[in-house]
């Protein structure tokens, strides 16, 4: 109980500091010509505080680990910013399940603390993987190899399109956002075909509630008019095999590939691609 009154109280001193420093922002708003400067004063002594609150936490796990009320250390913020997080302190995170392991082995509060421990492990793992693909698909990097087959089962890559500027789409039948992108990307297709562009299109269709993903997806082409010949998909949905090699976790999502199959740029929709 003392300690999770001291947890609160280090919070509570944070939060004071902070509401002096907004009440001497609104203050500063009046006077337009100096805000900006007083503005990055405020700034820089909030995070000043943000560090030290975070420091003053650390302390108390490493004073002591095996308390349980360290796990409610976790979920203290100052405003929307965490203090202490999985990707930048993992180690306390750590440090907290060995301790509370050792001093109260039979817990539920720590069997359950583990449990979430080791997911949040596996959280970071992917999360680095993902941060690993997403570096090799960089400006400059050459696109990872696609071959799937398309709607009459032959075998497409996307290296079979070298000397073409490719936009590679990754969309699905099912997903209402790429639907509503097509008729911009069939308007720009019709307008650059001729000067060497093309649309290299990879569905996720294959939904465990799709009931003839195929159909859907051959619809969607033709409904769409999506006139390019280059669709292909393994009707694997979100289990696809590609996803490993592009990292995204929404679609539509694009890839733009130059005439040497070395990437141009990632994610560009609507404006932005046509640019």
């Amino acid at each position: 109980s003392e300690r999770m009154e001291r947890i609160n109280e280090v919070l509570q001193e944070a939060n004071e500091k902070v509401q002096k420093l907004n009440e001497e922002g609104q203050a500063a708003m009046e006077d337009t010509a100096n805000f900006e400067t007083v503005k990055v004063r405020l700034d820089s002594t909030f995070q000043h505080i943000v560090e030290s609150t975070k420091q003053k936490y650390q302390d108390m796990i490493d004073e002591k680990p095996g308390s349980i009320a360290n796990i409610f250390i976790f979920s203290q913020s100052i405003g929307q910013v965490p203090l202490i997080t999985p990707q930048d302190d993992f180690e306390y995170f750590e440090k907290v399940g060995e301790g509370i392991k050792d001093e109260y082995p039979n817990s539920t509060h720590t069997k359950n603390y583990l449990e979430r421990l080791e997911d949040l492990r596996k959280n970071l793992a992917a999360q680095k993987e993902m941060e690993a693909v997403k570096a090799n698909l960089s400006p400059g990097k050459e696109v990872p190899e696609i071959a799937l087959e398309n709607p009459q089962g032959e075998v497409m890559k996307l290296s079979d399109l070298r000397g073409k500027v490719v936009l590679v789409d990754f969309w699905a039948a099912w997903c209402r956002p790429c639907r509503m992108e097509n008729p911009n990307l069939v308007r720009m297709y019709e307008q650059y075909k001729d000067k060497g562009f093309t649309v290299y299109s990879v569905s996720l269709d294959g939904l465990p509630n799709q009931q003839d993903p195929k159909t859907e997806w051959t619809k969607a082409i033709a409904t769409d008019n999506l006139s390019w010949d280059t669709h292909v998909s393994d009707l694997q949905g979100w289990n696809t095999s590609i996803i490993k090699d592009f990292g995204f976790q929404g679609i539509p999502y694009t890839v733009l590939v130059d005439r040497e199959g070395k990437i141009i740029a990632t994610e560009l929709r609507g404006p932005q691609l046509e640019a």
